[in-house]
């Protein structure tokens, strides 16, 4: 039971995240397509032409990385984004997009 507790503490949602830990899940499965003048992912904060808060840009992010195969992110000759890395992702999110 103690270790349980520990494992459901020490998971993502309960942790604080910050970008440098968002960075290396962005880093390699993002930022070598996204780097353009329209959207660009390499440095938070992001550019997004779309969208006029980073909030808007990770709510996108999340909504993508989630959607079937044939409307997701990364596309489908890619690997998706394995479970806890979506999880980092929303705890980022959650806690507010933390530098």
């Amino acid at each position: 039971m103690r270790l349980l507790l520990i494992l459901f503490f020490s998971s993502p949602l309960f942790a604080t995240v910050t970008y440098q830990q968002v960075k290396p899940i962005i880093d390699k499965q993002c930022a070598s397509c996204h780097r353009g003048p329209f959207l660009d992912l390499r440095d938070f904060p992001f550019v997004w032409d779309m969208a006029d808060t980073q909030e808007e840009v990770v709510i996108e992010m999340l909504k993508r990385v989630q959607m079937p195969d044939r409307d997701r992110m990364p596309p489908i000759n890619f690997p998706r984004l394995k479970d806890h890395e979506v999880e980092i992702l929303k705890a980022w999110q959650a806690g507010g997009l933390l530098p």
